[in-house]
């Protein structure tokens, strides 16, 4: 190429670097004037919503103060319209809770247990007056079981609570008549007397009761000895320590009970028969009898066990089961032991069952399941422990 072309070139480009420059130079100020206008207007948008948050946040508090003052003088109605503008202004667990006790007082039991729901979705800590508020409307909704279950979970989080305990026994009740099974006996306080007591009060309430003239009691006295029927029972004799031999022998014949094997079972009952044995034998031994469990639960398949007990499971027994499966059997078959656990879940009355557990049941099988979910790092063995869980309600 010519050198005359390469100039020529070199002072076109110059020109157009230069013309580009002075256009960038006319440009920049408005750019950005433009663009701090923009940062300006972000700003005052951002200001003004957390104004309209802080004035949103304010007016849901002071409706839900009007509501409470409304709900002290029994107007459930006003309290209501009050507790929906603050919910409308500002969602809240209190407002909700709230609301679904005004109305509980109105006898609206869908619209309690739906705002009970809600409020326990918004903030879980509102467990204890939401649980217990939408047990009490589920009840009245002849939800029973679900009454139960939210009275246990309040139970679990103020497990004190006389009152959590009188409504759960209330709803158990109800439940168990509804589905027509046997009923839990209240416990009552009998009083016990030594035979050979001789008390002066005892001659004194003769006395009493015979009168001096011959007289005979009255009625209130007749009826408060109906309710305190004593017990007279024989005291023996202290018994003594048993001795060595005494010792030496129960281990034996407590050994040799142990190496008996065990027989495989045809029906329900010799099943129980043999899985209860071995639970009453855990005081002695509990590390040869969770093994002997393990080996009755071992001589059945997952489907006997769902046809022998068609009928249903005594909880403290199905509890049981799945604690020693996730303790003993998981470890050395997890597959087995899964389907085990799977087959206890279709059991019939498996909730009712549960809910009626005892809670240190419920823990030892808690304290099971996380030691076997620990033990493997398969997801699929995990994740069937986890369904258990859930379905035992831990």
């Amino acid at each position: 190429m010519p050198a005359s072309s390469v100039a020529l070139d070199a002072i076109q480009r110059a020109r157009t670097t230069s013309s580009a420059l002075a256009n960038l130079r006319e440009w920049f100020p408005g750019i950005r004037a433009e663009d701090e206008a923009l940062r300006r207007v972000a700003k005052e948008k951002e200001a003004s919503a957390e104004a309209a948050a802080f004035m949103s946040s304010d007016d849901a508090e002071a409706h839900r103060e009007r509501g409470n003052e409304a709900f002290r003088r029994g107007d459930y109605s006003i309290a209501i319209e009050a507790y929906d503008r603050s919910v409308t202004s500002r969602p809240s667990a209190a407002a909700l809770a709230n609301r679904a006790m005004c109305r509980l007082k109105l006898g609206e039991w869908a619209d309690a247990e739906a705002d009970c729901t809600a409020a326990l979705k918004l903030d879980p800590a509102y467990g204890v007056k939401a649980y217990m508020r939408r047990g009490t409307a589920r009840r009245h909704l002849k939800k029973y079981l679900d009454s139960v279950m939210d009275f246990e979970e309040a139970l679990r989080l103020e497990p004190t609570s006389k009152i959590l305990r009188e409504e759960r026994l209330t709803s158990q009740r109800m439940f168990e008549l509804e589905a027509k099974v046997r009923p839990t006996q209240p416990r009552r306080r009998l009083k016990i007397e030594d035979e050979g007591a001789e008390t002066s009060g005892g001659d004194e309430q003769s006395k009493m009761n015979d009168g001096q003239d011959g007289s005979t009691s009255s009625a209130p006295a007749k009826s408060e000895q109906a309710e305190k029927v004593p017990i007279r029972v024989k005291r023996e004799p202290p018994k003594s320590a048993p001795d060595a031999l005494t010792t030496d022998l129960v281990k034996r014949a407590t050994e040799i009970a142990s190496k008996k094997p065990i027989a495989t079972p045809t029906n329900g009952a010799e099943f129980e028969r043999a899985y209860r044995r071995e639970m009453k034998a855990e005081s002695s031994d509990e590390e040869a009898s969770l093994a002997r469990r393990a080996a009755v639960i071992g001589t059945v398949s997952s489907d006997d066990l769902v046809r022998f007990f068609s009928g249903g499971l005594d909880s403290d027994i199905l509890i049981d089961i799945a604690r020693v499966t996730a303790l003993i059997r998981f470890p050395s078959d997890p597959h087995s032991a899964l389907r085990s656990l799977r087959a206890l879940q279709s059991l019939p009355r498996f909730a009712v069952s549960v809910a009626l557990a005892s809670a240190p049941a419920k823990s030892n099988l808690r304290d099971a399941i996380v030691a076997a979910r620990a033990a493997t790092t398969d997801p699929s063995h995990r994740a069937g422990l986890d369904d258990a869980s859930a379905a035992f309600k831990l």
